[in-house]
């Protein structure tokens, strides 16, 4: 396989373009959810309370500062949180106009991408469910892992999330729990990782990779080339054992009030 390096097009240009389109995969989904766009700008709305998903982001080097109010008004028109993503040192030339809309930045995330990834083998003493059987489980999963109300996750992962041909959905169970979990959506040839999650009780056991490494393969499987994911943190050093390099960082921006 090739390196990310061999890649047809600017590795930050993937990974960037690999999340926004995964994101307006997810918001197609949901009860409420929508996707435009403005000028260079995508609006990614999930419809639910909560700012950081429901996404205003420079789509590519064509996002204007005059097109940013308009895009935004779509968010408030719905009556919803939001937040804006630009990407570091890439944007910055916008970032003006995003403090004009009374935003404030929030956090930092690193946008990673590998294509010679090492995949970690599924852990035998895991039994693995999938497809739309496994949605309330990674629900579950992902809202305890993560301190989120579980029927906030829940609608951001409808079963018709699963049951789209280009998302997989993978869950380990141990002993008749629900212990880890990670969503993979595979568009334009690059599959996005999200949602991975185990729970405390089962951390350092190299679950969360092979979680991952599940979703991935489903999308190579398929004839992905690349996959990308943004990391925390605590997941970054996992991810780097993996293969995967950091190709840009997201600044989000959310009301300072």
């Amino acid at each position: 396989m090739s390196s990310v390096y061999d890649l047809p097009m600017d590795s930050a240009a993937i990974a960037h373009k690999n999340f926004i389109d995964s994101i307006g995969r997810f918001d197609e989904h949901t009860a409420d959810g929508f996707t435009r766009q403005v000028g260079g700008w995508r609006v990614l709305a999930a419809g639910l309370p909560a700012a950081l998903l429901n996404i205003v982001a420079a789509g590519d080097d064509s996002a204007q500062a005059a097109d940013l109010p308009a895009a935004a008004q779509m968010m408030v028109d719905a009556n919803l949180p939001y937040s804006v993503v630009l990407r570091q040192g890439v944007d910055d030339h916008l970032k003006p106009a995003v403090l004009d809309l009374g935003l404030a930045p929030t956090d930092r995330s690193p946008v990673m991408i590998g294509s010679d990834i090492h995949l970690t083998p599924w852990p035998a003493e895991l039994s693995m469910v999938g497809g739309p059987s496994a949605v309330a489980q990674h629900a579950a999963i992902v809202a305890t892992a993560f301190g989120l109300p579980e029927e906030l996750v829940a609608r951001m992962t409808p079963e018709a999330l699963a049951a789209d041909p280009d998302v997989d959905v993978v869950v380990g169970v141990s002993d008749g729990e629900a212990v880890t979990t990670a969503i993979g959506v595979t568009v334009d040839g690059v599959t996005g990782v999200y949602n991975v999650a185990t729970l405390d009780a089962y951390r350092g056991r190299g679950y969360g990779a092979a979680s991952t490494s599940t979703v991935v393969k489903a999308g190579f499987d398929r004839g992905a080339t690349a996959t990308s994911l943004q990391s925390s943190e605590m997941g970054l050093s996992v991810y780097e054992a993996m293969g995967y390099r950091t190709a840009a960082t997201h600044v989000h921006f959310v009301a300072s009030s």
